[in-house]
C-alpha cells in the first residue's frame, strides 16, 4: 500500500514537472525513471490523458505569463496577445523586404565560360556541316 502512495506521489511530481515546462523524458530522468519505465507508463491511456492535460497546463501558464507581460506594458507581449486573440482587428504589419544582389565574376571565370561557349558553337557548326553532307548524300542517292 505504501508503494502505491509512493508511486502516486512520483507520478504527481512527474506531471508537476511537465506543467513547469519539462519534456516528458527530462521529467522522467529527473525522477530517476528509466526510459523503459516512462514508455510503460505511456502505454496506459489514463497516463497519456493526464500527460496531455499537463502539457496544456504548461501552455496555460505560458499564456498567463504573456498576458501579464502585456498588462505591464511589454510591447512584444501586447502585440502577441492582440495578433493572436483578435486577428480580425489587429494584424501584424506586412514586412516588405527588398533584396539586392550583385554578381561578381573574375576575368578567369569569364574567359573559361567564353572558351566553353566557343567550343559549343564550333561543335554545333561541325554538326551542322555533317547534317548538310548527309542531306546532300541522301539527295544524290535519290537521283
Amino acid at each position: 500500500m505504501a508503494a502505491d502512495f509512493e508511486e502516486i506521489a512520483e507520478i504527481e511530481e512527474f506531471f508537476d514537472l511537465i506543467i513547469s515546462g519539462c519534456s516528458p523524458m527530462t521529467a522522467a530522468l529527473s525522477l530517476n525513471w528509466t526510459p523503459l519505465k516512462l514508455r510503460r507508463y505511456k502505454e496506459r491511456p489514463e497516463f497519456i490523458a493526464m500527460l496531455r492535460d499537463a502539457e496544456e497546463g504548461f501552455l496555460d501558464n505560458v499564456e498567463t505569463a504573456v498576458k501579464q507581460q502585456a498588462l505591464r506594458g511589454a510591447r512584444w507581449a501586447t502585440e502577441m496577445v492582440l495578433y493572436n486573440r483578435r486577428p480580425e482587428t489587429w494584424r501584424p504589419p506586412a514586412h516588405k523586404i527588398a533584396v539586392e544582389h550583385t554578381n561578381v565574376a573574375t576575368l578567369e571565370v569569364v574567359h573559361t565560360a567564353a572558351g566553353a561557349l566557343r567550343e559549343v558553337i564550333q561543335d554545333a557548326g561541325a554538326i551542322k556541316a555533317l547534317q548538310q553532307r548527309a542531306i546532300e548524300a541522301s539527295a544524290s542517292d535519290h537521283d
